[in-house]
């Protein structure tokens, strides 16, 4: 009886606060529960995060890698999310699916992404992807009149990839598009499954361009596709460098929407 008394009490004096702050403070009540809603989700956004980094710890000892596999095909099978156009990329894997939509109304943390691909299946099933690093987000694009004939990515003299941008199934040839270590490490983990932490990795990009010119560029720089070349300029940083009108949105919006409206949390 005492545990039953105790939950009714919450329940009664939780209903009464509640009806007392909808009637005599509706608008202050209604913003406490805003950012209270925005906390938990950003809390809970963070220690997904970190959760998944300890994972990705634990899949680089041997000794473990037999239940990681099992637990992710598990995963791979009965937890499939539902997948939007749009990706939001952290930590070089899909971290949540929205929609271009649902995108233009999205208020996501800043800190909480590396970047977001816009996904454009074309008919004959290739699908052109738009990188986004920041606001504005224009859906409107075009494709680049040139490609790269190889490039390289080298870690040391043991370890090198040769990464695609251009595929039957994708082409990320795409205007404005810029090609730095961010979606560097993004695509070697899609590519060849190999993990590196973009905010530390060290590499040299070795490029075999269509004027067949072969330059030399590393984690410093970034590659701005151009409608019919490219050009090189020095990396941020840090990707919240980026960010900057983001975060000036952010403080604007103080009472952003819901984020569990816009967005599917899932692996990839």
């Amino acid at each position: 009886m005492g545990l039953f008394a105790t939950i009714n009490n919450i329940l009664f004096f939780g209903m009464a606060g509640h009806i007392y702050m909808t009637n005599y403070y509706p608008m202050q009540y209604n913003a406490f529960l805003m950012e209270a809603a925005h906390f938990c989700i950003l809390t809970y956004s963070k220690i997904q995060i970190f959760l998944d980094r300890q994972y990705r710890n634990l899949k680089k000892n041997s000794k473990f890698k037999s239940y990681t596999d099992y637990f992710e095909g598990l995963v791979a099978q009965f937890f499939n999310p539902d997948v939007g156009n749009v990706e939001i990329i952290k930590d070089s894997q899909v971290f949540a699916y929205t929609t271009d939509e649902k995108l233009k109304e999205l208020f996501y943390p800043a800190e909480l992404m590396d970047f977001i691909i816009y996904s454009d299946k074309q008919e004959s099933g290739q699908v052109n992807k738009i990188v986004f690093y920041n606001k504005p987000y224009n859906f409107s694009y075009e494709k680049c009149k040139f490609k790269f004939i190889s490039l390289t990515v080298r870690f040391s003299q043991e370890e090198q990839y040769n990464l695609k941008l251009l595929t039957d199934k994708e082409n990320y040839f795409i205007v404005n598009n810029r090609l730095n270590k961010y979606l560097l490490c993004y695509l070697i983990r899609k590519q060849f499954g190999i993990i590196k932490d973009e905010t530390t990795v060290c590499y040299t990009l070795e490029i075999f361009d269509q004027d067949v010119n072969n330059i030399t560029l590393s984690e410093k720089d970034e590659i701005v596709l151009e409608l019919e070349k490219y050009t090189v300029q020095q990396m941020y940083s840090e990707v919240d460098a980026a960010y900057t009108e983001t975060r000036a949105d952010a403080k604007e919006d103080t009472h952003p929407p819901p984020i569990e409206e816009y967005i599917k949390v899932g692996d990839e």
